[in-house]
Protein backbone atom coordinates (compact mmCIF):
# COMPACT_ATOMS: atom_id res chain seq x y z
CA UNK A 1 0.00 0.00 0.00
CA UNK A 2 1.66 5.47 -2.36
CA UNK A 3 3.83 10.27 1.65
CA UNK A 4 2.87 7.22 0.09
CA UNK A 5 -0.82 8.29 -0.71
CA UNK A 6 -2.78 6.68 1.47
CA UNK A 7 -2.95 4.81 4.96
CA UNK A 8 -4.78 1.71 5.86
CA UNK A 9 -6.05 1.53 8.90
CA UNK A 10 -5.53 -2.20 8.66
CA UNK A 11 -1.93 -1.80 7.89
CA UNK A 12 -1.40 -0.20 4.41
CA UNK A 13 1.28 -2.59 3.43
CA UNK A 14 3.01 -3.66 6.05
CA UNK A 15 0.14 -6.41 6.45
CA UNK A 16 -0.10 -9.09 3.48
CA UNK A 17 -1.48 -7.24 0.59
CA UNK A 18 -2.23 -4.31 2.94
CA UNK A 19 -0.18 -2.03 -0.25
CA UNK A 20 -2.21 0.64 -1.00
CA UNK A 21 -0.01 2.17 1.16
CA UNK A 22 -1.64 5.42 1.10
CA UNK A 23 2.02 7.61 0.69
CA UNK A 24 1.24 11.13 2.01
CA UNK A 25 0.52 12.94 -0.88
CA UNK A 26 2.12 16.52 -2.14
CA UNK A 27 -1.28 19.09 -0.91
CA UNK A 28 -2.10 20.85 -4.37
CA UNK A 29 -5.43 21.78 -3.65
CA UNK A 30 -7.11 24.86 -5.05
CA UNK A 31 -5.42 28.30 -3.60
CA UNK A 32 -8.96 29.67 -2.57
CA UNK A 33 -9.55 26.32 -0.36
CA UNK A 34 -6.21 26.36 1.09
CA UNK A 35 -6.93 30.33 1.95
CA UNK A 36 -10.11 29.64 4.19
CA UNK A 37 -8.57 26.84 5.45
CA UNK A 38 -5.19 29.10 6.26
CA UNK A 39 -7.72 31.32 8.24
CA UNK A 40 -9.68 29.38 10.56
CA UNK A 41 -6.24 27.67 11.49
CA UNK A 42 -4.97 31.18 12.16
CA UNK A 43 -8.07 32.04 13.81
CA UNK A 44 -7.91 29.01 16.18
CA UNK A 45 -4.00 29.44 16.48
CA UNK A 46 -5.31 33.13 17.78
CA UNK A 47 -6.67 31.60 19.99
CA UNK A 48 -4.13 28.86 21.53
CA UNK A 49 -1.06 31.15 21.22
CA UNK A 50 -1.73 32.22 25.04
CA UNK A 51 -1.90 28.47 26.18
CA UNK A 52 1.27 27.52 24.38
CA UNK A 53 4.26 26.64 26.65
CA UNK A 54 8.16 26.77 26.14
CA UNK A 55 9.46 24.26 24.62
CA UNK A 56 11.26 21.24 26.63
CA UNK A 57 13.00 19.34 23.44
CA UNK A 58 16.56 19.49 22.22
CA UNK A 59 18.38 20.43 19.05
CA UNK A 60 21.77 19.54 17.98
CA UNK A 61 23.95 19.00 15.23
CA UNK A 62 25.93 15.78 14.47
CA UNK A 63 27.93 14.97 11.59
CA UNK A 64 26.19 17.70 9.73
CA UNK A 65 22.69 16.40 10.55
CA UNK A 66 20.42 17.87 12.94
CA UNK A 67 18.65 15.73 15.61
CA UNK A 68 15.54 17.43 17.51
CA UNK A 69 15.12 15.22 20.39
CA UNK A 70 11.38 16.36 21.40
CA UNK A 71 9.50 15.43 24.22
CA UNK A 72 6.28 13.51 24.60
CA UNK A 73 4.10 15.93 25.13
CA UNK A 74 3.36 18.29 22.26
CA UNK A 75 4.35 22.43 22.52
CA UNK A 76 0.68 23.43 22.25
CA UNK A 77 -2.91 22.12 23.15
CA UNK A 78 -4.57 19.76 20.87
CA UNK A 79 -7.12 20.99 17.38
CA UNK A 80 -9.85 18.97 16.20
CA UNK A 81 -11.12 18.45 12.70
CA UNK A 82 -14.50 17.14 11.79
CA UNK A 83 -15.39 15.14 8.82
CA UNK A 84 -18.17 16.73 6.76
CA UNK A 85 -19.28 14.41 3.86
CA UNK A 86 -18.99 16.07 0.74
CA UNK A 87 -19.92 12.82 -2.17
CA UNK A 88 -19.38 9.28 -2.06
CA UNK A 89 -18.96 6.86 -5.05
CA UNK A 90 -20.17 3.30 -4.17
CA UNK A 91 -17.99 0.60 -5.88
CA UNK A 92 -20.95 -0.88 -8.00
CA UNK A 93 -23.20 1.43 -10.59
CA UNK A 94 -27.41 1.40 -9.98
CA UNK A 95 -27.00 -1.49 -12.36
CA UNK A 96 -24.64 -3.68 -10.74
CA UNK A 97 -22.29 -2.94 -12.97
CA UNK A 98 -18.51 -3.11 -10.93
CA UNK A 99 -16.52 0.40 -10.74
CA UNK A 100 -13.63 -0.47 -8.97
CA UNK A 101 -11.92 -3.50 -7.09
CA UNK A 102 -9.17 -3.56 -4.60
CA UNK A 103 -7.67 -0.48 -4.74
CA UNK A 104 -3.31 -0.87 -4.54
CA UNK A 105 -2.76 3.38 -5.20
CA UNK A 106 -4.82 6.64 -4.99
CA UNK A 107 -3.82 9.64 -6.24
CA UNK A 108 -4.94 12.93 -6.64
CA UNK A 109 -3.59 15.84 -9.73
CA UNK A 110 -4.03 19.73 -9.25
CA UNK A 111 -7.26 19.76 -10.81
CA UNK A 112 -8.65 17.89 -8.35
CA UNK A 113 -9.17 14.38 -10.47
CA UNK A 114 -8.49 11.38 -8.55
CA UNK A 115 -6.98 8.15 -9.84
CA UNK A 116 -7.21 5.02 -8.58
CA UNK A 117 -5.20 1.97 -9.11
CA UNK A 118 -7.18 -1.70 -9.55
CA UNK A 119 -4.75 -4.39 -8.76
CA UNK A 120 -8.32 -6.48 -9.53
CA UNK A 121 -9.16 -5.34 -12.95
CA UNK A 122 -6.00 -4.13 -13.95
CA UNK A 123 -6.85 -0.90 -15.22
CA UNK A 124 -6.86 3.46 -13.28
CA UNK A 125 -10.44 4.64 -12.84
CA UNK A 126 -10.72 8.30 -13.30
CA UNK A 127 -12.99 10.47 -10.85
CA UNK A 128 -13.60 14.06 -11.03
CA UNK A 129 -13.57 16.51 -8.46
CA UNK A 130 -17.28 16.44 -7.47
CA UNK A 131 -17.39 12.04 -7.23
CA UNK A 132 -18.30 10.92 -10.59
CA UNK A 133 -16.95 7.92 -12.07
CA UNK A 134 -15.43 9.54 -15.31
CA UNK A 135 -13.48 6.70 -17.07
CA UNK A 136 -11.05 3.65 -16.85
CA UNK A 137 -7.33 3.44 -18.57
CA UNK A 138 -4.84 1.09 -18.85
CA UNK A 139 -4.84 -3.07 -18.95
CA UNK A 140 -3.00 -6.20 -17.30
CA UNK A 141 -0.68 -7.67 -19.96
CA UNK A 142 2.67 -7.61 -21.34
CA UNK A 143 2.12 -5.48 -24.82
CA UNK A 144 3.03 -1.13 -25.25
CA UNK A 145 0.97 0.22 -22.12
CA UNK A 146 0.17 -3.04 -20.25
CA UNK A 147 1.38 -3.64 -16.78
CA UNK A 148 1.84 -7.11 -15.13
CA UNK A 149 1.73 -6.41 -11.34
CA UNK A 150 0.47 -2.86 -10.68
CA UNK A 151 1.92 -1.45 -7.15
CA UNK A 152 1.99 2.04 -7.68
CA UNK A 153 1.19 5.66 -9.15
CA UNK A 154 3.17 8.39 -10.10
CA UNK A 155 1.91 11.64 -11.65
CA UNK A 156 4.03 13.54 -13.99
CA UNK A 157 4.86 17.03 -13.39
CA UNK A 158 5.14 18.83 -17.02
CA UNK A 159 3.27 16.19 -19.10
CA UNK A 160 -0.65 15.49 -18.47
CA UNK A 161 0.68 11.89 -17.96
CA UNK A 162 0.36 8.91 -15.27
CA UNK A 163 3.00 6.08 -14.63
CA UNK A 164 2.18 2.71 -13.58
CA UNK A 165 4.97 0.65 -11.02
CA UNK A 166 5.30 -2.91 -12.99
CA UNK A 167 6.99 -4.42 -9.72
CA UNK A 168 7.32 -7.71 -12.01
CA UNK A 169 7.39 -6.22 -15.20
CA UNK A 170 10.46 -4.46 -13.78
CA UNK A 171 9.39 -0.92 -14.92
CA UNK A 172 7.01 1.70 -15.21
CA UNK A 173 4.19 2.31 -18.03
CA UNK A 174 2.97 5.86 -18.96
CA UNK A 175 -0.27 6.83 -20.74
CA UNK A 176 -1.80 10.26 -21.01
CA UNK A 177 -4.70 10.55 -19.01
CA UNK A 178 -6.73 9.04 -22.26
CA UNK A 179 -5.10 5.98 -21.72
CA UNK A 180 -2.58 6.36 -25.00
CA UNK A 181 0.52 4.21 -24.08
CA UNK A 182 3.34 6.51 -23.48
CA UNK A 183 6.97 6.15 -22.56
CA UNK A 184 8.46 2.84 -20.83
CA UNK A 185 10.70 3.47 -18.33
CA UNK A 186 13.49 0.87 -16.97
CA UNK A 187 16.13 1.43 -15.04
CA UNK A 188 19.43 1.65 -16.50
CA UNK A 189 22.97 0.77 -15.44
CA UNK A 190 21.66 -2.63 -12.68
CA UNK A 191 24.41 -5.08 -13.44
CA UNK A 192 22.63 -8.42 -15.91
CA UNK A 193 20.95 -10.66 -13.63
CA UNK A 194 19.36 -8.16 -11.22
CA UNK A 195 15.81 -7.89 -10.90
CA UNK A 196 14.64 -4.38 -9.90
CA UNK A 197 10.99 -3.69 -8.99
CA UNK A 198 9.70 -0.45 -8.35
CA UNK A 199 7.32 0.00 -5.33
CA UNK A 200 6.58 3.96 -4.93
CA UNK A 201 8.02 6.81 -7.38
CA UNK A 202 7.46 10.23 -7.46
CA UNK A 203 8.23 12.95 -10.36
CA UNK A 204 10.57 15.44 -8.77
CA UNK A 205 12.51 18.51 -10.04
CA UNK A 206 15.86 16.61 -9.65
CA UNK A 207 14.32 13.62 -11.69
CA UNK A 208 12.54 10.47 -10.37
CA UNK A 209 12.56 9.22 -6.79
CA UNK A 210 11.88 5.28 -6.78
CA UNK A 211 11.60 3.12 -3.78
CA UNK A 212 12.61 -0.10 -5.23
CA UNK A 213 13.58 -3.76 -4.59
CA UNK A 214 16.39 -5.93 -6.20
CA UNK A 215 17.00 -9.46 -5.97
CA UNK A 216 19.91 -11.45 -7.27
CA UNK A 217 20.65 -14.99 -7.61
CA UNK A 218 24.00 -16.41 -7.41
CA UNK A 219 23.70 -20.34 -6.88
CA UNK A 220 22.23 -21.01 -4.10
CA UNK A 221 22.02 -17.56 -2.63
CA UNK A 222 19.69 -15.00 -2.64
CA UNK A 223 20.14 -11.09 -2.21
CA UNK A 224 17.41 -9.45 -1.56
CA UNK A 225 17.75 -5.40 -1.15
CA UNK A 226 15.78 -2.14 -0.55
CA UNK A 227 16.86 0.98 -1.63
CA UNK A 228 15.31 4.70 -2.29
CA UNK A 229 17.48 6.70 -5.30
CA UNK A 230 16.96 9.39 -7.25
CA UNK A 231 17.10 8.75 -10.52
CA UNK A 232 18.13 11.06 -13.68
CA UNK A 233 16.79 11.27 -17.39
CA UNK A 234 19.28 8.70 -18.63
CA UNK A 235 17.26 6.49 -16.16
CA UNK A 236 20.33 5.99 -14.41
CA UNK A 237 20.56 5.95 -10.61
CA UNK A 238 22.55 9.29 -9.34
CA UNK A 239 22.19 9.01 -5.49
CA UNK A 240 21.07 6.85 -3.24
CA UNK A 241 19.47 8.12 -0.19
CA UNK A 242 19.05 5.10 1.82
CA UNK A 243 19.84 1.47 0.98
CA UNK A 244 19.88 -2.43 2.91
CA UNK A 245 19.91 -5.90 1.66
CA UNK A 246 19.70 -9.72 3.47
CA UNK A 247 20.81 -12.60 1.79
CA UNK A 248 18.94 -16.18 2.07
CA UNK A 249 20.20 -19.40 1.16
CA UNK A 250 18.22 -21.71 -0.08
CA UNK A 251 19.06 -24.70 2.08
CA UNK A 252 18.45 -23.01 4.56
CA UNK A 253 14.76 -21.76 6.11
CA UNK A 254 13.55 -18.87 5.03
CA UNK A 255 13.22 -16.46 8.15
CA UNK A 256 10.49 -13.80 7.97
CA UNK A 257 10.94 -11.39 10.72
CA UNK A 258 8.47 -8.45 10.78
CA UNK A 259 10.67 -5.77 12.19
CA UNK A 260 13.60 -6.35 10.21
CA UNK A 261 12.30 -7.47 6.82
CA UNK A 262 11.05 -4.10 6.00
CA UNK A 263 11.32 -2.12 2.92
CA UNK A 264 11.29 1.68 2.66
CA UNK A 265 7.30 2.34 2.52
CA UNK A 266 6.39 4.77 5.60
CA UNK A 267 7.23 8.03 3.93
CA UNK A 268 6.14 10.63 2.00
CA UNK A 269 7.24 13.18 -0.31
CA UNK A 270 6.96 17.15 -0.93
CA UNK A 271 6.63 18.20 -4.77
CA UNK A 272 9.91 19.56 -4.24
CA UNK A 273 11.65 16.33 -3.85
CA UNK A 274 11.64 16.75 -0.09
CA UNK A 275 11.38 13.05 1.48
CA UNK A 276 10.17 11.90 5.15
CA UNK A 277 11.11 8.36 6.14
CA UNK A 278 10.36 6.82 8.87
CA UNK A 279 12.80 3.51 8.93
CA UNK A 280 12.39 2.22 12.07
CA UNK A 281 9.37 -0.57 13.01
CA UNK A 282 9.79 -0.31 17.04
CA UNK A 283 11.08 3.78 17.19
CA UNK A 284 9.26 7.25 16.86
CA UNK A 285 12.34 8.60 14.37
CA UNK A 286 11.89 10.16 11.30
CA UNK A 287 14.20 11.11 8.80
CA UNK A 288 14.63 13.71 6.72
CA UNK A 289 16.26 14.44 2.86
CA UNK A 290 16.49 17.16 0.80
CA UNK A 291 15.67 17.45 -2.74
CA UNK A 292 19.28 16.57 -3.73
CA UNK A 293 18.76 13.34 -1.53
CA UNK A 294 20.96 14.34 1.31
CA UNK A 295 20.03 13.50 5.18
CA UNK A 296 19.46 16.95 6.76
CA UNK A 297 17.21 15.94 9.79
CA UNK A 298 16.35 13.40 11.83
CA UNK A 299 13.45 14.08 14.44
CA UNK A 300 12.89 11.65 17.76
CA UNK A 301 9.97 11.52 20.13
CA UNK A 302 9.29 8.91 23.13
CA UNK A 303 6.10 7.33 22.59
CA UNK A 304 4.30 4.51 24.32
CA UNK A 305 4.33 1.18 21.52
CA UNK A 306 0.92 -0.42 21.29
CA UNK A 307 0.36 -3.92 22.54
CA UNK A 308 -1.24 -6.97 20.12
CA UNK A 309 -3.50 -9.32 21.83
CA UNK A 310 -2.94 -12.95 21.51
CA UNK A 311 -5.78 -12.89 18.85
CA UNK A 312 -4.29 -10.49 16.43
CA UNK A 313 -1.14 -12.16 16.95
CA UNK A 314 -2.38 -15.41 15.66
CA UNK A 315 -4.23 -13.59 13.05
CA UNK A 316 -1.39 -11.97 11.82
CA UNK A 317 0.95 -15.13 12.04
CA UNK A 318 -1.71 -16.96 9.86
CA UNK A 319 -2.23 -14.11 7.01
CA UNK A 320 1.88 -14.64 6.56
CA UNK A 321 1.82 -18.29 6.37
CA UNK A 322 -0.73 -17.75 3.79
CA UNK A 323 1.15 -15.52 2.29
CA UNK A 324 4.43 -17.37 2.07
CA UNK A 325 2.49 -20.46 1.21
CA UNK A 326 4.89 -21.55 -1.24
CA UNK A 327 7.72 -21.53 1.07
CA UNK A 328 8.45 -24.74 2.39
CA UNK A 329 10.62 -24.52 5.58
CA UNK A 330 9.49 -20.59 6.41
CA UNK A 331 10.09 -19.28 10.06
CA UNK A 332 7.73 -16.49 11.37
CA UNK A 333 8.95 -13.95 13.85
CA UNK A 334 5.85 -11.49 14.67
CA UNK A 335 6.12 -8.33 17.09
CA UNK A 336 4.56 -8.08 20.07
CA UNK A 337 3.47 -4.94 18.98
CA UNK A 338 2.59 -2.80 16.27
CA UNK A 339 4.24 -0.73 14.08
CA UNK A 340 5.14 2.80 15.69
CA UNK A 341 5.17 5.17 12.70
CA UNK A 342 1.64 4.11 10.03
CA UNK A 343 2.24 7.49 7.77
CA UNK A 344 3.70 10.49 7.14
CA UNK A 345 1.68 13.23 5.41
CA UNK A 346 3.34 16.36 4.32
CA UNK A 347 1.73 19.42 5.27
CA UNK A 348 1.37 23.10 4.02
CA UNK A 349 4.48 25.39 5.88
CA UNK A 350 6.42 22.88 6.21
CA UNK A 351 4.52 21.27 8.55
CA UNK A 352 4.08 17.34 8.77
CA UNK A 353 1.35 15.05 10.37
CA UNK A 354 2.40 11.85 11.82
CA UNK A 355 0.23 8.55 12.00
CA UNK A 356 0.89 5.98 14.73
CA UNK A 357 -0.57 3.12 15.94
CA UNK A 358 -0.74 5.21 19.33
CA UNK A 359 -2.94 7.74 17.58
CA UNK A 360 -5.66 4.89 16.76
CA UNK A 361 -5.52 3.40 19.86
CA UNK A 362 -6.14 6.51 22.17
CA UNK A 363 -9.02 7.52 19.64
CA UNK A 364 -12.34 8.07 21.73
CA UNK A 365 -15.59 9.93 21.53
CA UNK A 366 -16.55 10.29 18.07
CA UNK A 367 -12.35 10.69 17.46
CA UNK A 368 -11.68 8.38 14.30
CA UNK A 369 -8.01 8.94 14.81
CA UNK A 370 -5.33 11.65 16.55
CA UNK A 371 -2.29 12.53 14.58
CA UNK A 372 1.58 14.18 15.62
CA UNK A 373 2.07 17.92 14.00
CA UNK A 374 5.81 18.13 13.54
CA UNK A 375 6.91 21.95 12.15
CA UNK A 376 9.49 22.68 9.83
CA UNK A 377 12.09 22.65 12.58
CA UNK A 378 10.80 19.22 13.44
CA UNK A 379 9.24 20.50 16.93
CA UNK A 380 6.03 18.18 17.81
CA UNK A 381 3.89 20.88 18.17
CA UNK A 382 0.38 19.40 18.67
CA UNK A 383 -2.07 16.68 18.15
CA UNK A 384 -4.82 17.22 15.79
CA UNK A 385 -7.95 14.66 16.14
CA UNK A 386 -10.07 13.94 13.15
CA UNK A 387 -13.82 13.41 14.29
CA UNK A 388 -15.55 10.99 12.35
CA UNK A 389 -16.54 7.67 11.36
CA UNK A 390 -13.09 5.63 10.02
CA UNK A 391 -13.09 1.95 10.35
CA UNK A 392 -9.73 1.27 12.05
CA UNK A 393 -9.20 -2.26 10.52
CA UNK A 394 -10.30 -1.98 6.89
CA UNK A 395 -10.26 1.33 5.38
CA UNK A 396 -7.92 3.33 3.81
CA UNK A 397 -7.61 7.30 3.98
CA UNK A 398 -5.88 9.64 1.58
CA UNK A 399 -5.03 13.72 2.72
CA UNK A 400 -5.27 16.43 -0.37
CA UNK A 401 -4.98 19.54 1.01
CA UNK A 402 -8.31 20.13 3.31
CA UNK A 403 -9.95 16.81 2.01
CA UNK A 404 -9.77 13.41 3.07
CA UNK A 405 -10.61 10.38 0.73
CA UNK A 406 -11.99 6.97 2.23
CA UNK A 407 -11.66 4.14 0.97
CA UNK A 408 -14.11 1.51 2.66
CA UNK A 409 -13.05 -1.84 3.20
CA UNK A 410 -9.89 -1.25 1.14
CA UNK A 411 -7.78 -3.97 3.20
CA UNK A 412 -10.25 -6.63 2.68
CA UNK A 413 -10.40 -5.93 -0.86
CA UNK A 414 -7.00 -5.78 -1.46
CA UNK A 415 -5.82 -8.71 0.75
CA UNK A 416 -8.81 -10.73 -1.11
CA UNK A 417 -7.57 -9.57 -5.11
CA UNK A 418 -3.83 -10.10 -3.83
CA UNK A 419 -4.59 -13.94 -2.58
CA UNK A 420 -6.21 -15.14 -6.19
CA UNK A 421 -3.46 -13.57 -7.65
CA UNK A 422 -0.90 -15.17 -6.30
CA UNK A 423 -2.69 -18.62 -6.86
CA UNK A 424 -2.66 -18.01 -10.33
CA UNK A 425 1.15 -17.18 -10.65
CA UNK A 426 3.68 -20.06 -11.72
CA UNK A 427 5.99 -21.07 -8.43
CA UNK A 428 9.26 -20.54 -9.62
CA UNK A 429 10.82 -23.69 -7.98
CA UNK A 430 13.02 -21.78 -5.21
CA UNK A 431 12.36 -22.59 -1.79
CA UNK A 432 12.51 -18.57 -1.01
CA UNK A 433 9.88 -18.21 -3.41
CA UNK A 434 9.46 -14.38 -2.95
CA UNK A 435 9.56 -12.52 -6.14
CA UNK A 436 10.33 -9.07 -6.67
CA UNK A 437 6.38 -8.68 -6.07
CA UNK A 438 5.79 -10.47 -3.03
CA UNK A 439 8.56 -8.96 -1.47
CA UNK A 440 6.99 -5.37 -2.31
CA UNK A 441 3.79 -6.67 -0.86
CA UNK A 442 5.24 -8.29 2.21
CA UNK A 443 7.16 -5.26 3.19
CA UNK A 444 5.62 -2.41 2.45
CA UNK A 445 3.66 0.02 4.37
CA UNK A 446 2.51 3.31 3.19
CA UNK A 447 0.75 6.46 3.03
CA UNK A 448 -2.43 4.90 2.05
CA UNK A 449 -2.20 3.14 5.35
CA UNK A 450 -4.89 1.10 6.70
CA UNK A 451 -5.97 3.10 9.95
CA UNK A 452 -4.77 0.20 12.03
CA UNK A 453 -1.87 -1.04 11.35
CA UNK A 454 0.22 -4.11 10.26
CA UNK A 455 -2.86 -5.95 11.69
CA UNK A 456 -5.08 -8.67 10.33
CA UNK A 457 -8.87 -7.28 9.75
CA UNK A 458 -11.56 -9.84 10.80
CA UNK A 459 -13.16 -11.98 8.44
CA UNK A 460 -16.17 -10.24 6.94
CA UNK A 461 -16.04 -6.59 8.70
CA UNK A 462 -16.21 -4.46 5.23
CA UNK A 463 -18.58 -4.99 2.99
CA UNK A 464 -18.47 -3.39 -0.77
CA UNK A 465 -16.32 -0.60 -1.01
CA UNK A 466 -17.01 2.77 -1.08
CA UNK A 467 -14.87 5.74 -1.79
CA UNK A 468 -16.21 9.31 0.45
CA UNK A 469 -14.66 12.20 -0.10
CA UNK A 470 -14.67 14.46 3.13
CA UNK A 471 -13.90 18.41 4.31
CA UNK A 472 -11.98 18.54 7.40
CA UNK A 473 -13.50 22.17 9.21
CA UNK A 474 -11.50 23.23 12.11
CA UNK A 475 -13.63 22.87 15.33
CA UNK A 476 -12.91 26.35 17.51
CA UNK A 477 -11.32 25.21 21.33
Amino acid sequence: MRSLGATLVAGAGSAPGGIATVVAAPDRRGRARHARMGLLLFLCGLLLCGCAREWEGTRTVEDGVVWVRNPAAPLAPPQSLEMHECWRLPSESPSGELRFGAIADLQQDERGVTYLLDSQLGAIHLVSPDGHYLRSIGRQGEGPGEFQWPMGLVLGRAEERIGVLDAVGHKIVFLDRQGVPGETWRAAGFEEGVRFSPLYAWEVPAGKLIVYQTRERDGRLITFGDAIGLFGQDHALRHTLTEKSRVHHLDEAFLFDEVAAESFSFLGVRDDGTLYLAPRFDEYRIEVYDPRGALTMVIERPIAPVARTGEQIADLRASWSAFYERVRDLELRISPDRRVILALRPRPAGALWVETSRGWADAAGGTAVIFDEIDAQGRFVRQVALRGEIDPWNDYIYLFGDRLLRLTSGFEATQGALGASRGEQDAHGDQASSSGADEASAGSGNDASAASGSEAPAAGSGGAPALICYDLVPVAP
